[in-house]
C-alpha cells in the first residue's frame, strides 16, 4: 500500500479515488472499503437511494435507512392511543 500524504493540509490521500483522511487508521479503513466493494464508486455509494441524502459513511447510511424509511411496525396497545413505532 502506497500512502500519499499532503503536508500542506495534513491529510492522507487515497491513491485510488482521492478521498482525504486525517489519520493513517481512517485511510486504512477506507482502503479496506475499496477491497470489499471493488466495483463501486466510493463517492456515490453512501447516498440514500430513496431520498438522496448523502451520509458520511456506510454505517450512517444504514442507520438513516432504518430510522427514516423503515415501516412503523409496532402499534401502541394502550386504549385510545394510535401511535406507532419503528423497531430499532
Amino acid at each position: 500500500m502506497k500512502v500519499c500524504y499532503d503536508k500542506k493540509r495534513s491529510l492522507y490521500v487515497c491513491n485510488i479515488c482521492g478521498a482525504e483522511r486525517k489519520t493513517t487508521r481512517t485511510l486504512q479503513q477506507h482502503l479496506s472499503w475499496h477491497k470489499t466493494y471493488p466495483n463501486e464508486d466510493f463517492h456515490t455509494s453512501n447516498i440514500c437511494k430513496v431520498c438522496g441524502k448523502v451520509c458520511t459513511d456506510h454505517s450512517l447510511l444504514r442507520a438513516h435507512v432504518r430510522l427514516v424509511h423503515s415501516p412503523r411496525s409496532i402499534r401502541c396497545t394502550f386504549e385510545g392511543c394510535n401511535k406507532s413505532f419503528k423497531v430499532i
